[in-house]
């Protein structure tokens, strides 16, 4: 199980799942990212990837650990 948070690392705008492009995409800045969460185009604004969240399976229950991480870094640092 991979958990991404959909804030866009660039700017944190709300990434969208496009089905007829199998990807995710940042309407914001046109950022577009594959569905494991890595920049598509190198010349995305996006400083990284999608940022990964802790995820486990619990009984049949999928549990996330919610946490936002700076916008606009290269490096995924947590705030």
């Amino acid at each position: 199980v991979r958990a991404l948070n959909v804030a866009c690392p660039h700017a944190g705008c709300f990434v969208d799942f496009k089905s007829a492009r199998n990807n995710y995409h940042c309407p914001c800045h046109n950022s577009s990212f594959a569905l494991d969460g890595k920049v598509l185009d190198p010349k995305s604004p996006s400083p990284r990837g999608m940022d990964e969240l802790e995820a486990v399976v619990r009984d049949g229950e999928v549990w996330v650990r919610f946490q936002n991480f700076r916008k606009g870094s290269p490096d995924k640092i947590a705030v």
